[in-house]
């Protein structure tokens, strides 16, 4: 089902509402015009021709031939005045002939006067007839200047109409444009939040039945980024007074570790087991302290970056085989730092959780860098990967033991510094895909 927005409904009201004002004012004009000035025209047609009948019985009366009688009646605005004596007909010109006037209009003339509008070769005319003592007097005007001045005159009011018309879309959208402003600017500012802007706030309009909703705004922001804020320092303080009891516990366990040859393959278990829990709490406490400093301010440092380059480390780092990257060998200006803990994270994720990695492609246009990176694992469902870069969110396959879920959350924070783009979705030969785009350039 068709459905349009508050612009547009609003802008079609208007633009409805003026049409139908204005047609109403323009049909009113109209008929009120058309009715006084044809009644003005038929009045002053009709004194005329009673004028004018007097003066062709007092010519007939005088002893004036019909011709000579009608000779005396000047024409004006090309009136055309007739005289029937018995049969005979009698005209001072031939623009409307004598037989294409009414029969019954004659009959109701000579009995008591008549009046009627005709048309003659497609010109509109009013004929009057008057009876005389001694003849039947006709009088034809001309109407055809009459109507064309309604013509003109009510085309006229068709295109004030249809301006009203476009005055009123252009002032509902104007008037929608002026009261949604407010509204465009808490979306603004609410998709900002949402992409971590916590310094965003919105301005006073200066109007007291506006100001409320950006003052609201500016609260709740003023709210989440102070509760952010405080779970950060939380994450941080907890995590940096939790390191110096780890740095013990990983010693002692490193010690016990060494010992363990020695010891009963009972005990020599127990301490192999303890040795990687304590490896997986070191970790996550390494990710956590990183994670917590990612979501605050971070100085970038822009240099030239070989991304080929960057990635043969990495995959040699993990013992990948090169043989899997394929592409191109570009070079962006950005920071080196976030972008290898990007690719580094990713990569320790396929290696780990996605059975290995299966391709790393490269690609670039004049927009980006792009990197495809594929591993041979099951593949990622479309819930999952709407949820993968969220902390702690791990997949169901995923051993419990290798991490905590922080390592996406990580690489995309390291993503949004460099203003870098991270998706992750199923390839098409099975697995997953992660997507990185990375700007060409980026300023510090």
């Amino acid at each position: 089902m068709l459905s349009f927005g508050l612009r547009v409904r609003v802008v079609v009201s208007f633009a409805i509402l003026s049409l139908a004002v204005a047609a109403a004012v323009s049909g009113a004009t109209y008929v009120i015009a058309s009715w006084y000035l044809t009644g003005e025209r038929s009045d002053s047609a009709l004194i005329r021709a009673s004028l004018d009948a007097r003066a062709v019985n007092s010519a007939l009366a005088a002893g004036s031939r019909p011709g000579e009688a009608l000779a005396v009646i000047p024409v004006v605005d090309g009136s055309q005045p007739m005289l029937r004596v018995g049969d005979t007909w009698f005209t001072s010109t031939v623009a409307v002939p004598p037989d294409s006037l009414p029969a019954d209009l004659l009959a109701q003339a000579e009995a008591e006067g008549a009046q009627q509008r005709i048309e003659v070769a497609g010109d509109p005319y009013l004929v009057i007839g008057l009876p005389t003592q001694r003849a039947l007097f006709v009088e034809v005007f001309p109407l055809r200047t009459l109507d064309r001045t309604l013509v003109i005159g009510g085309w006229g009011l068709v295109a004030v109409t249809v301006l009203a018309g476009a005055l009123g879309a252009l002032l509902g959208w104007y008037s929608v444009r002026r009261l949604l402003v407010p509204v465009d600017q808490l979306g603004n500012g609410a998709r900002s939040l949402a992409a971590g802007d916590l310094d965003v706030r919105l301005p006073a309009a200066g109007d007291p039945d506006l100001d409320p909703i950006a003052s609201a705004f500016n609260e709740m922001a003023d709210s989440v980024q102070t509760r952010i804020a405080r779970e950060q320092r939380f994450a941080a303080n907890v995590s940096h007074e939790l390191r110096s009891p780890m740095t013990a516990i990983s010693g002692v366990t490193e010690l016990l570790e060494d010992r363990a040859p020695d010891m009963d393959p009972r005990d020599a278990g127990i301490v192999e087991h303890l040795a990687r829990q304590v490896r997986r709490l070191s970790r996550m406490l390494i990710d956590l302290l990183e994670i917590s400093r990612m979501t605050a301010a971070e100085n970038v440092e822009v240099e030239p970056v070989d991304v080929a380059r960057m990635l043969t480390q990495i995959l040699q780092q993990h013992g990948v085989d090169l043989a899997i990257m394929v592409g191109e060998r570009p070079v962006v200006r950005t920071d080196g730092r976030h972008l290898e803990r990007v690719f580094d994270n990713i990569v320790r994720n396929a290696e780990s959780h996605g059975a290995g990695l299966r391709c790393v492609e490269i690609l670039s246009d004049s927009h980006a860098v792009t990197v495809r990176i594929r591993d041979s694992g099951p593949g990622i469902d479309e819930e999952l990967a709407k949820r993968l870069f969220e902390p702690f969110v791990r997949g169901d396959q995923a051993d419990p033991t290798s991490g905590a879920g922080l390592g996406m959350a990580i690489a995309l924070e390291h993503a949004g510094v460099i203003h870098a783009g991270l998706e992750v979705g199923r390839a098409e030969e099975g697995g997953a895909q992660f997507v990185v785009s990375v700007p060409w350039e980026i300023s510090a």
